[in-house]
């Protein structure tokens, strides 16, 4: 029950955040970028990505342009054999799809710890796969970097 109370408080805290750098895309100076990354994979981790997919949503809501958001997820949850409802994905019982027009820029095989580092670099030439999108910021850019799994050791290894 501990575990389940501190998940909902970093959630709420995450999305406060998201919406507050949303807010922020529109009125200081810099490039923003995102970069979300669902850690997991599997219907059993529907939250990882549907977080993901809603973080999208909300920083395209705000202003930030595609160009600007990175999505690393394994893209196997919308048209799981589980799902009650083929090519959606909500976040939240009552919600609406936020998996529309999320771009796949690192799924399956591809959202590895290897692309992610380049990703975040700006190393283009290093990226193995994918979208080839890599944040290509300057000095007065600012980076979010929202990464939605379980976390513990090795989870970030591969």
């Amino acid at each position: 029950m501990v575990r389940y109370v501190i998940d909902i408080i970093i959630t709420v805290v995450t999305f406060f955040t998201l919406i507050s750098l949303a807010v922020e895309c529109q009125t200081a100076g810099g490039t923003k970028w995102a970069v979300l990354v669902a850690g997991s994979y599997g219907y059993v981790n529907y939250r990882h990505q549907a977080d993901i997919c809603h973080a999208y949503q909300i920083l395209k809501e705000g202003g930030l342009k595609d160009e600007h958001i990175v999505v690393f997820m394994k893209d196997d949850i919308a048209y799981a054999k589980e799902n009650p409802n083929p090519g959606i994905i909500i976040n939240n019982p009552l919600g609406h799809d936020v998996y529309k027009g999320v771009p796949k820029d690192y799924t399956g095989e591809n959202a590895n710890l290897h692309n992610l580092f380049a990703v975040i670099l700006g190393n283009k030439t290093d990226i193995k796969g994918g979208s080839g999108k890599v944040v290509n910021s300057g000095p007065e850019d600012h980076i979010f970097i929202y990464y939605a799994d379980h976390g513990g050791p090795g989870t970030v290894s591969k």
